[in-house]
């Protein structure tokens, strides 16, 4: 029976047992990245209030004494228009040193005030009736059309109008314009049916027009032309009739009117200023493909369900971001506090900005979100106080919670960090000034608190091997009074907690529970004795720390010192066991090491706890203790007996339980769903069932009905990727991207939508990597973690894959959803042996429905799916 070695081990990179040759120190590494005009410092608080508060009498929201409350240095994201008196709300932010940032959507008004009607300008279906986009279904609100002369004329107006009020720069919202619009069947007015002419002309033959049956192209029509294929004026884009090619070209045509309609509103808004405009973008991932060549920082609204970890948040924006040169500033669409407060630790740690969680949209079905000072105040005082740490600075090393830093991938990792729970650890550093602090950023990346917090860290990439002094910072607890008095006199020093930490050689240093956010600020120290060596550093990699092994390395920054250590807690001396490779562990074990110099000086000594988990059952498919309540076993390997490589999966015949079939409902959007399709060795040479993530779809009628109607049950998902970025559901570096497309619906299975339930009561369900979107609110549960196991008797298509174990539930509870393995080590291969993976640290939600399940994928290749339920 494999134990599983559950101490947490976070942010280490490769497995080098000794430190050779000159390493880069933090500040060589760190690259500077110019802020353009008008996007926010690294220690702006950033306040958005949507319209003027209070709105009216009623209203119990004051704009400016918020603002105070959590000391904002800019506003941002303000709708201008709508009543002359706003202009005054401009007047005194500006007049009490407040940026202004106004709002330029592409919804805006026939006029920047009076009646708000909608009716210039605006996008038609291909019977030239106005769009159905849910925001016109709403509250009467519709899309201007970029190619249609009348918008930019209004649209102009509104810039005039917020200039004139003193705004010094536009966030620019719904950018897409009439590709977003092309969801809901728009736009075909005839500025864009006469426009697509010459543009087909120009990106097409002949031959190919005739292909398409476009045969008179100075008159052709394409609302016309797909009325006539039978398209529903209000069918989204994707499901279009006729020609693939010919559609694809429409859309093009709409997303390169969208930039050639901005681009030129944005030169003409200099020119009525007079001076160089800064624009922001809430166009979310198209900000990093297409809208960054047009607009100067980004101001994203994330959603939890997609971006609320620190991997997803860096991977899908910040790092692609970085490289472009654009600020990122962020609003985060969650009324969960505890969520929000990781986020905003998260995103400051990674040189990003979150607007202030008040006054923030959450859903069309939902009340704005309003957090307090209370919930929030204590980050963004910190933030404040924390300046001096926060402009100038730049990364210089991202790791853990699912962040591997590739720039360290051949290299001793530079920083180790040891807690009970994930913790995202970033290194900043000042380009170009060696001496200057170096500050490495400690947020709590899924939980709360993380318990106490251990980093083992190479001096030598901080000041070139000179002694360290140490500080940790922490926000202060949040009191009224405190903050308003660091109000009112603009010093913030006490809204954070500096404490010292031993220094001089170390390379290890113990820290209390992240909550959710702490900064250790390392300083060049005066010169201790010369001879002193360095302490050693213990470390391991991170795909072990769940295998039936570890293997710990040690480390010492002092050339030529041996290390010495212990494994039974004893203090090591010079007659302790020479460090000479990595120490395999296969049990619990407390690691001392020293170092000694060549004329016996010694280092101090460095301990780490490793714990070895107590065995844990692993239950297959078809164990005796399982196979009773298995009600449903789906496996891409079942498929190649029937299917051939490339066909379309119109059936899927479960293992266990009844099949998966095309539903013969409509989605939400309205589009029929098509078959996936069978890939024979599209992941990593094992079969795959591939949905293309517009619409492909399965549903399993009435399976919940019949097997779990009224019952708890538990989901178990069991990935075999070999990429160590592939992630369960799509999410991590190399899955694609997306919600991870598992839903448990009150009705047919919808994919493009959780559930035909509130936006609002979707964004109060928590759902981590895969998500499982559940019909009803059930408290969260940590995940047991399990031990991996060979299987090939068990899965004989993936015989280099192993299930996941899952502990039985006590008596009355409902089992909690297992986690999916996670992938193996990128460093794995067909001739070596696998390193074992490590599970999600991720809670998951007990589930409990009484409703048919569907079942779909978003670029999750190689899953299977296994329901069971007890009795």
């Amino acid at each position: 029976m494999l134990r599983e070695l559950s101490f947490c081990v976070v942010c280490v990179a490769s497995l080098i047992a000794d430190c050779s040759g000159a390493e880069p120190t933090f500040a060589r590494i760190a690259q500077p990245h110019p802020r353009p005009a008008g996007a926010p410092r690294a220690s702006d608080v950033c306040f958005s209030t949507r319209w003027p508060r209070p709105l009216n009498a009623s209203d119990t929201h004051d704009s400016f004494q918020s603002a105070r409350q959590f000391h904002a240095t800019r506003f941002d994201w303000l709708y201008i228009h709508g009543k002359p008196s706003n202009k005054d709300f401009v007047a005194k932010a500006k007049a009490l040193g407040y940026p202004v940032g106004g709002t330029l959507n592409c919804q805006v008004t026939d006029a920047p005030f009076g009646p708000a009607t909608y009716q210039i300008g605006r996008t038609v279906n291909m019977k030239g009736e106005p769009v159905q986009d849910p925001w016109t279904r709403k509250g009467g609100m519709r899309f201007g059309c970029p190619n249609n002369p009348d918008y930019a004329r209004i649209f102009l107006d509104h810039a005039r109008y917020g200039l004139d009020a003193g705004v010094d720069y536009f966030q620019m919202d719904g950018v897409q314009l009439n590709d977003l619009m092309g969801h809901w069947g728009g736009c075909f007015c005839k500025h864009c049916v006469e426009g697509f002419r010459p543009y087909l002309a120009e990106h097409s033959t002949p031959a190919q027009r005739a292909q398409w049956a476009v045969v008179a192209l100075s008159g052709f029509d394409y609302a016309a032309f797909l009325l006539a294929l039978g398209t529903d004026s209000n069918a989204a884009s994707s499901s279009w009739k006729g020609p693939k090619p010919l559609r694809d070209l429409f859309r093009d045509f709409q997303v390169e009117s969208g930039i050639r309609f901005l681009s030129r509103m944005h030169r003409q808004i200099d020119e009525i200023a007079g001076r160089q405009v800064a624009h922001a973008c809430n166009a979310n991932e198209e900000f990093l493909t297409t809208y960054h060549k047009i607009h100067d920082f980004a101001l994203i609204e994330s959603y939890p369900e997609k971006e609320g970890s620190p991997a997803q948040l860096y991977r899908r924006h910040l790092k692609q971001a970085q490289q472009l040169g654009k600020p990122y500033l962020f609003t985060f669409v969650s009324s969960d506090v505890g969520h929000n407060r990781r986020f905003i630790a998260a995103a400051y740690a990674l040189g990003a900005n979150v607007i202030v969680p008040w006054d923030v949209f959450i859903g069309l079905d939902s009340p704005r979100f309003f957090g307090t000072p209370a919930q929030f105040a204590d980050l963004y005082g910190f933030v404040r106080a924390n300046a001096p740490l926060l402009d100038g600075y730049e990364e210089a090393a991202v790791m853990g919670a699912g962040i591997q830093d590739s720039r360290y991938a051949e290299m001793a990792p530079p920083l180790s960090v040891y807690a009970a729970s994930p913790v995202l650890a970033v290194v900043r550093a000042q380009p170009g000034r060696p001496d200057a602090p170096v500050v490495v950023h400690l947020v709590a990346a899924s939980s709360d608190k993380t318990g106490p917090v251990r980093l083992s860290f190479d001096p030598a990439r901080f000041f070139d091997g000179r002694p360290l002094k140490l500080r940790y910072r922490v926000p202060a607890p949040y009191t009224a009074e405190q903050h308003e008095k660091a109000a009112a006199s603009h010093d913030f020093a006490p809204l954070a907690i500096d404490t010292e930490r031993d220094g001089g050689r170390v390379s290890m240093v113990e820290l209390p529970a992240i909550d959710p956010w702490g900064i250790l600020v390392v300083e060049p120290a005066e010169s201790t004795k010369a001879d002193t060596p360095w302490q050693p550093s213990i470390w391991c990699a991170e795909e072990d720390r769940a295998g039936a092994a570890l293997d710990v390395c040690i480390r010492c920054a002092t050339p030529g010192a041996e290390i010495r250590y212990t494994l039974d807690g004893a203090e090591p001396d010079k007659s302790a066991t020479l460090y000479q490779r990595p120490i395999r562990l296969e049990a619990s074990a407390t690691i001392k090491a020293q170092s000694f110099a060549a004329l016996g000086a010694e280092s101090p000594i460095a301990s780490a706890r490793f714990d070895c988990g107590a065995p844990r059952p692993r239950l297959a498919p078809d164990a005796p203790t399982l196979k009773d309540h298995l009600r449903l076993w789906l496996s891409a390997g079942s498929l190649l007996a029937t299917i051939k490589d490339g066909d379309p999966v119109r059936t899927w015949p479960a293992i266990a339980g009844p099949s998966a079939t095309i539903p013969s409902t409509s989605r939400l959007s309205e589009a029929k769903g098509k078959a996936p399709m069978l890939g024979a060795a599209i992941l990593n040479g094992h079969p795959a069932v591939r949905f293309d993530g517009v619409d492909d779809q399965l549903a399993i009628r009435g399976f919940s009905n019949a097997y779990l109607a009224g019952k708890p049950f538990t989901v178990i998902l069991v990935t075999q990727s070999q990429d160590n970025w592939f992630g369960v559901g799509g999410n991590a570096e190399n899955g694609g991207g997306g919600i991870p497309r598992l839903y448990l619906t009150r009705a047919n299975y919808h994919y493009d939508s959780m559930a035909k339930r509130s936006l609002s009561q979707r964004r109060r369900t928590r759902l981590p990597s895969p998500s499982i979107s559940t019909t009803e609110k059930r408290p969260l549960q940590p995940a047991p973690t399990a031990a991996p196991r060979a299987a090939a008797t068990i899965f004989p298509s993936f015989a280099s894959s192993a299930p996941e174990a899952i502990s039985p539930a006590p008596s009355g509870r409902a089992p909690t959803a297992i986690p999916a393995m996670s992938p193996r080590s990128s460093r794995t291969t067909a001739n070596s042996p696998s390193r074992k993976s490590s599970p999600s640290n991720s809670t998951w939600p007990r589930v409990t429905v009484s409703a048919p399940v569907g079942v779909g994928t978003d670029d999750c290749q190689d899953r299977r799916l296994l329901f069971t339920s007890p009795v």
